[in-house]
């Protein structure tokens, strides 16, 4: 089965949703496709807490204090699963909110995953800088449910543009 869901086709909705009054309706659809994506929202957490790394126990207590959230707990935490019908981004969405993340290090997510291509951070007592590998955990954790998730939207479209011409 071949599914496929444009963000021109929510935007669309939202503008119709809009134009005949129905934020009832508008609010059902964006729970649903939110509702589609929550499962995923765990999953990502697991997988970037499994990542290789981290050297807590390594630093010391004066590092630890200075930077107290490890990266893959903050990446973790920072998994949002996001729904609009509007704007230029009008879908459903997860992302890693940098916000998380202490100034400086608003990218670190992106190098965990390996979307920017290097990763260097400096080596506390031995070379000055070590290059670090990227584990991807974001995309390859996704991919396997962007079927169902692209379905569900495609019903949730349907269904809200089948009542909206109904008896809207």
């Amino acid at each position: 089965m071949n599914v496929s869901v444009s963000s021109h086709d929510l935007a669309r909705l939202g503008r119709d949703l809009q134009r005949a009054g129905r934020k009832d309706l508008k609010k059902e659809a964006l729970m649903r496709m939110r509702r589609a994506v929550q499962p995923i929202v765990p999953e990502i957490q697991r997988a970037v807490r499994g990542t290789p790394g981290g050297t807590s126990d390594l630093r010391s207590a004066q590092a630890r204090a200075a930077r107290p959230r490890r990266l893959r707990d903050a990446t973790a935490r920072g998994v949002q699963a996001k729904a609009s019908l509007t704007g230029k981004y009008a879908g459903v969405r997860l992302r890693v909110d940098p916000r998380h993340f202490p100034d400086g290090e608003k990218h670190l997510s992106k190098y965990l995953e390996g979307t920017l291509p290097r990763w260097r951070s400096p080596s506390w007592g031995h070379d000055p800088w070590k290059t670090q590998r990227a584990h991807p955990y974001f995309f390859v954790t996704i991919r396997p449910h962007i079927p169902a998730v692209q379905a569900e939207v495609a019903k949730v479209i349907k269904e809200a543009m089948d009542e909206l011409g109904g008896g809207g």
